[in-house]
């Protein structure tokens, strides 16, 4: 019935690659390639980065010197309206070639810790986000045309 409609009798999954950002998709923005995992078991959810070419693999504004990616885990208890949630961040990136030895655009992995054994759904969240560096002062990109933010895996 009207306004009866409840989350867990849906398929969580169909919230996969949504984009938050309508002006700024996540695959069309970050090319690089990233892997999404969950373990139930032991809560951990995980986002593996592979090397990033950001000359390549990042559209980006021409006012932007650096970016960063975080993902953000969710527990999310639906019928109580409740959830846990956590937060990892990747450090400044600049957005310049760099050369082949170099460590700023290495694989990485960002990882955040929810509670084992859950039985509630899992979402992981990535987000892009700009910033302009000078000096000491790291001021974030408000332009949504470039930040995104984008739901990359889910587990019910």
């Amino acid at each position: 019935p009207l306004g009866q409609k409840n989350a867990m009798d849906g398929n969580i999954s169909l919230l996969r690659d949504f984009n938050f950002n309508r002006r700024s998709k996540l695959g069309n923005n970050f090319k690089a390639q990233f892997k999404a995992s969950m373990d139930r078991a032991t809560g951990i959810v995980s986002v593996s980065v592979g090397a990033i070419d950001p000359v390549s693999e990042l559209k980006k504004s021409p006012r932007n010197t650096h970016f960063r990616l975080r993902i953000i885990g969710i527990e999310a208890d639906f019928a109580a309206g409740t959830s846990v949630s956590g937060m990892a961040e990747s450090d400044l990136l600049s957005l310049r070639k760099m050369p082949l030895n170099s460590d700023e655009h290495s694989p990485f992995s960002l990882t955040v810790q929810l509670p084992a054994r859950s039985t509630k759904p899992l979402l992981l969240v990535m987000a892009l986000q700009y910033y302009r560096v000078r000096g000491a002062n790291a001021d974030p990109s408000l332009d949504s045309a470039y930040n995104a933010l984008a739901i990359v895996d889910t587990n019910s």
